[in-house]
């Protein structure tokens, strides 16, 4: 049983492996942090003012640049509305930016 087990749970393993693939690789990304959308839409979070977001699985990559906007955190809410915290490293409070278009667009947010 144990045997039959083990061979199930490898099985899953390497079918599940076989969906992945390798389509970006940029050393000096910096990635801070990725959000999953759904299966074709995903924004990751750079190091500085951008974010890269793909709408078709990663086979293509946009960049969007937030001004002044160094990565804190990245958070959406549904498949729409988004919000991004960052700032420079010469301001003293953070700046905030929010988007109702699953990222295409982003508007700053005031306080």
């Amino acid at each position: 049983m144990k045997a039959i087990t083990t061979g199930i749970c490898l099985s899953l393993f390497v079918s599940a492996q076989a969906q992945w693939q390798q389509v970006h690789v940029d050393p000096t990304m910096g990635a801070m942090q990725t959000v999953a959308l759904n299966k074709d839409t995903v924004l990751v979070s750079r190091n500085w003012d951008q974010l890269l977001r793909t709408t078709d699985g990663g086979v293509n990559w946009d960049t969007i640049t937030l001004p002044n906007a160094q990565s804190y955190r990245l958070h959406f809410i549904d498949q729409l509305h988004g919000f991004y915290a960052g700032s420079a490293s010469f301001q003293t409070s953070p700046t905030f930016f929010k988007t109702s278009h699953a990222g295409a667009t982003w508007q700053t947010m005031n306080f």
